[in-house]
């Protein structure tokens, strides 16, 4: 067998709940909504936790000027809708009660006070002005919209949510098509393909929360966008040339027409090319013209190889100058050897007949060949081109005739422009003798 001791404490199982004064200070959203106001008078108190029960009960009048009232005893909500026009501060009291069984008469009361500030329930919106810039890589999309948020920049009362915008202003047709969401102030626009400019239009936003409708509450602003000119890029191509030989050795300027094999956009046929990487002096002398895209080469005959440059071609069409619509490519020039050559004359005897037998006399490697008579009148003269620079004359002068039998004297240049050989008379006597074959016999019979 054992003992069994059981303790009980003294247990207040009918405590008094403890109410605290409140104090509720409403806005203008709360007020204008025109819905009824939940003001929970328990939220600061003290509540026991026997049964969870309790009963709130409103001591003192509650004024019809104030609004309307409905109470919700068990969770001590004062339900409170403002009476419209009316604003200040009312006080009123309550008490609450345990509603445990058999606790009912354990209560306490407390003072609450409700302050209604003079609201404007029908303000109007504020608009500001909008500037807009259209991308200009998208603006060559074809049938492509920009979508622009006009609240960005407004102020819409918090009173309702109901501010309808409005384009007031004539579209022009040229702009293309624009579309203004009256609720959420989106602006899509499409624009039309040949414009390019500046534009601007009005809207205005309205309140039409309820009770507002009637009031002159629209505020207005400008919208402004701008429009860059549609420059779509060219497409540039690799361009690939070879030279040959002839070309090389004569150092005589070549034309490539880089352009040609360039694409200009449909909306513009007026390109600027320019060559975007450096030029090395060996190669010769380069340039290119930025309107027709001609490459101009004058090569250097000690140089061979691949020339390799870049340029750029761009849409230069008024309005996409300081665009950079532009592609980019290489140019690859293949340049051969040019073949050592040191200058030689044939013959110093000719005889034109036609028979094909010492009918011409040849020089090669010469830049010039100027043949004079005995009285230093020029008969003939040549400036050759060709990978050997040979000069062939037939015994003919300038103007195509055969000269008379007899012995005529020549200069030759060499590749430098340097005298290398002949004789110079002036008016018959000797001046300069610089080999001993200068001389050319002619005898055509």
């Amino acid at each position: 067998s054992a003992l069994v001791k059981v303790v009980v404490p003294e247990v207040d199982c009918c405590q008094a709940p403890i109410a605290n004064d409140d104090i509720f200070n409403l806005d203008d959203s709360e007020i204008c909504a025109g819905k009824f106001i939940p003001l929970n008078l328990l939220d600061n108190d003290s509540l026991p936790k026997v049964c969870n029960l309790y009963n709130t009960e409103i001591l003192s009048q509650l004024d019809s000027a104030w609004g309307s009232f409905s109470i919700d005893a068990s969770t001590g909500t004062v339900n409170y809708l403002p009476k419209p026009g009316f604003f200040g501060s009312f006080e009123f009291s309550y008490k609450v009660c345990n509603a445990c069984p058999g606790c009912e008469n354990e209560c306490d009361s407390a003072l609450v006070k409700v302050v209604v500030p003079e609201a404007d329930c029908c303000p109007k919106p504020i608009t500001g002005n909008d500037m807009f810039e259209l991308d200009q890589d998208s603006i060559c999309i074809p049938g492509i919209s920009f979508q622009f948020n006009l609240q960005t920049n407004d102020t819409l009362p918090g009173q309702c949510n109901n501010y309808p915008y409005k384009i007031i202003t004539n579209i022009q047709p040229e702009w293309g098509t624009l579309r203004l969401d009256s609720i959420s102030g989106i602006l899509t626009y499409v624009p039309n393909p040949d414009f390019s400019g500046e534009f601007s239009f009005g809207y205005q936003a309205c309140n039409r929360c309820n009770g507002c409708d009637d009031k002159d509450l629209c505020s207005e602003a400008i919208v402004t966008i701008r429009v860059p000119k549609c420059c779509e890029p060219p497409i540039a191509n690799l361009d690939e040339f070879m030279l040959d030989e002839e070309e090389v050795c004569s150092e005589a300027a070549i034309e490539f027409d880089l352009s040609e094999n360039d694409e200009a956009p449909e909306s513009c046929d007026q390109l600027k090319f320019e060559i975007i990487s450096d030029i090395d002096p060996a190669w010769g002398v380069l340039s290119l013209n930025p309107t027709s895209g001609i490459l101009t080469i004058t090569p250097d005959r000690t140089f061979s190889g691949d020339i390799n440059i870049q340029y750029k071609v761009c849409n230069d069409c008024e309005g996409c100058e300081d665009q950079n619509a532009c592609d980019t490519t290489e140019i690859t020039i293949e340049v051969p050897d040019c073949p050592d050559c040191s200058w030689t004359f044939i013959s110093n005897f000719i005889s034109p007949n036609g028979d094909n037998v010492n009918d011409t006399w040849v020089a090669s490697c010469v830049s010039k060949v100027e043949i004079y008579n005995r009285w230093d009148d020029l008969q003939f003269s040549q400036t050759p081109v060709g990978a050997d620079f040979r000069v062939e004359w037939d015994g003919k002068n300038n103007n195509g005739n055969l000269v008379p039998d007899g012995t005529y004297f020549f200069i030759l240049y060499d590749l430098e422009g340097n005298r290398i050989g002949g004789k110079v008379f002036e008016n018959g006597v000797e001046v300069d003798d610089l080999t001993n074959k200068t001389y050319i016999t002619v005898k055509s019979k």
